[in-house]
């Protein structure tokens, strides 16, 4: 599914749910850049390859984040030059149960790893992150970030099992 609208979470469950399609893949850049970049791959396989395309399961794009990454040192330049409040770790689990406590006290966390997402969607390396049961949060988050209001720039993440209670 391609488009803006192939980016709707609810309906998406609805049409899984069901059960009118053998499978459903949503492509992470769904919007305008989603159809360019459709056009170039069926130009390309019209025109230079001869090749049918396989597509391998679970992840036949083979990723989305396609943009840039940037070394250690690059990062604390910037962070130093606008004084920025941060942590880093080489303990993924110290640095688990630090952003864990600080979303549990209602902090909002900026999350920066790796290659940046394709796509209008932050899929976990450049992130915002707070605690969605805090009914606050999407209010501070947007303060902080100075977002405009009315943006829907958040989505709720949860881990396990439960979902269906809470969404």
């Amino acid at each position: 599914m391609a488009g803006g609208v192939a980016l709707n979470c609810v309906a998406n469950g609805k049409l899984q749910e069901a059960g009118i399609f053998d499978e459903i893949y949503i492509q992470p850049a769904a919007g305008d850049a989603g159809g360019a970049l459709g056009a170039a791959l069926a130009a390309y396989h019209l025109y230079f390859s001869k090749e049918e395309r396989k597509v391998t399961r679970p992840d036949s794009m083979e990723g989305s984040y396609l943009g840039p990454s940037y070394s250690d040192k690059e990062v604390l330049q910037v962070i130093r030059k606008v004084k920025a409040v941060y942590h880093h770790f080489t303990d993924l689990n110290k640095m688990n149960e630090l952003v864990a406590g600080e979303l549990a006290k209602g902090q909002v966390v900026g999350w920066f790893q790796g290659r940046m997402e394709f796509g209008p969607r932050a899929l976990g390396n450049r992130s915002i992150l707070g605690d969605a049961r805090n009914p606050e949060m999407q209010k501070k988050a947007q303060f902080k970030n100075q977002i405009p209001r009315g943006i829907p720039a958040f989505c709720p993440v949860r881990f396990g099992g439960g979902s269906r209670q809470l969404f």
